[in-house]
């Protein structure tokens, strides 16, 4: 019972917070998991894929800009 109670009140508790920060903006447009549909999965996707294209156009780039390989040794 006491469980159930606590359960009630940390929900009511969070939806009261969460109501503050939205009405007055002090949540950043990046915050994720508590807040709906923003969840953890998304930010970890969207940053793989932004690294992995970085890295993608840094190795293109370092490619093209690279001296020319040379005979010399051969």
């Amino acid at each position: 019972m006491a469980n159930a109670l606590w359960v009630g009140f940390e929900f009511s508790l969070n939806r009261k917070i969460l109501k503050h920060l939205s009405l007055h903006n002090l949540l950043s447009d990046v915050q994720y998991d508590f807040r709906q549909d923003r969840f953890t999965e998304d930010l970890r996707a969207f940053l793989t894929n932004s690294w992995s294209f970085s890295f993608r156009e840094s190795s293109i780039h370092q490619l093209i800009n690279s001296p020319p390989l040379s005979d010399e040794g051969s």
